[in-house]
């Protein structure tokens, strides 16, 4: 061993001694190649590694990226046959993530994504209960138990036959177009919030291969208004047979109201010498599943207030029922926060939903002759009335509390079709008449 030390320091200086003679008879001694730089990783390229199996040696790498929230995570890829194939895979997935493409499959189901989903967004009461009652009924037992990462278009466009065909287990039958839509509204919401979120990469609810009901197919049921003489017929009506809620037909006839609208009235907001009604709340119902209902009182559904004047004959109706309910309530306390429309058995507004049934029990007894209409349609009486008249729309729109004139547009189009009939015969009269004269 010593032999060997010797020799090899030996060889050593032999090869110092050479290079220092060539230098010395001023040529210079062979170029040496310079070492090969390491070229280091960047932070999050990751590294690749064997491991051994029952099979044999495989390989894997570990990577790291940032989510969409920002926060590092890391990636562990196994099972490659050999390094070349593991940090190929690496720098393809290096790659990806740089470009901002990489979100991890999530292993949430969709029930407990959209439990989470509930519980965060922001809604009106009675929406978030509609919210949840779709989603307890028609969403969770069909697609509840599925990943997120499962869903795809062709599985909503399933869905949606389903519910269209058979509707929902425990449920009274097929849906409705306009519900099967609104489901599929819902979850489409709910979906998009996964999007953002990190859990799924693109929402499925978008794509046309979805296919939920056509917007014409889920359209509200057609209105079907009274003319001004039907109107006038089913108030005398009403005035013969006693009927104790004759104001509140009147009322919401007369003004346009919605019925919310007509319940949340308080005396306060009627001005009698003016002649007008400031309509600032409306009262609801809210039913939220084993926890019974809730009345409640919100903003009108535009979000603020309007004032709505009102005829002598409504006024002369209202002074009247106020000196009626005078003789059963006190009014004189708290005359100004007492509901207008008053529930005797309640002692306050009517429940929204006990109200509407109280008219379907007159409709059902309705004079022969008289057609019967919804609730609702006593508003698009009073809009189809002014409208037909020749009222302006931006007018008619502000008095029903519609956003914009385009809204009253598009609800009483059968009205502006008559109404261009009406002018095309006018303008034909105008013209016959100057002709007549030529």
């Amino acid at each position: 061993m010593a032999d060997h030390h010797r020799d090899h320091r030996h060889a050593t200086g032999a090869v110092r001694g050479t290079e220092k003679e060539m230098t010395d008879q001023g040529t210079s001694p062979p170029a040496r190649s310079a070492p090969k730089a390491k070229q280091r990783r960047k932070p999050g390229d990751g590294s690749v590694r064997s491991y051994e199996t029952s099979q044999g040696t495989l390989w894997m790498f570990v990577a790291s990226y940032r989510d969409v929230n920002d926060n590092r995570v890391q990636k562990v890829k196994r099972g490659f046959p050999n390094a070349k194939a593991a940090n190929k895979a690496r720098q393809e997935f290096t790659v990806k993530a740089g470009e901002g493409g990489i979100i991890e499959p999530s292993k949430m189901v969709l029930g407990a994504w959209l439990d989470q989903w509930l519980d965060g967004i922001q809604r009106e009461p009675s929406t978030l209960a509609s919210y949840r009652k779709n989603v307890r009924l028609h969403i969770k037992p069909h697609l509840g138990q599925m990943r997120l990462t499962a869903i795809k278009p062709s599985t909503l466009a399933a869905w949606f036959r389903i519910l269209e065909a058979e509707g929902s287990p425990g449920g009274n039958g097929p849906l409705s177009a306009r519900t099967t839509r609104y489901c599929g509204t819902i979850l489409g919401s709910a979906l998009e919030a996964a999007v953002e979120d990190g859990k799924i990469p693109t929402n499925p609810a978008r794509s046309k291969a979805a296919n939920p009901p056509s917007a014409r197919a889920a359209k509200a049921p057609e209105m079907n208004a009274w003319t001004a003489d039907e109107l006038t017929r089913f108030l005398d009506w009403s005035r013969a047979e006693q009927d104790p809620l004759l104001l509140a037909w009147s009322l919401l006839a007369r003004t346009g109201m919605r019925r919310g609208e007509a319940l949340g009235l308080r005396w306060g907001d009627i001005d009698l010498e003016r002649g007008q009604i400031a309509i600032r709340r409306s009262v609801g119902v809210v039913k939220t599943f084993g926890e019974g209902e809730q009345i409640v009182t919100r903003l009108p559904k535009t979000g603020h207030s309007r004032v709505v004047p009102i005829g002598a004959s409504l006024v002369a109706d209202l002074r009247r029922h106020k000196s009626a309910l005078a003789t059963t309530f006190d009014l004189s306390a708290t005359v100004a926060d007492a509901p207008i429309l008053r529930d005797p058995t309640m002692n306050g507004p009517h429940h929204p939903e006990r109200f509407s049934r109280e008219w379907l029990r007159r409709m059902r007894k309705l004079p022969t002759g008289l057609k019967p209409i919804r609730l609702h349609d006593l508003r698009h009486t009073f809009g189809s009335i002014l409208l037909a008249d020749g009222e302006p729309v931006k007018v008619v729109s502000e008095l029903l509390g519609h956003s914009t004139p385009m809204i009253t547009l598009t609800v009483y189009q059968h009205v502006n079709a008559s109404m261009g009939r009406a002018a095309a015969d006018r303008f034909d009269t105008l013209i016959e008449g100057s002709a007549d004269s030529l």
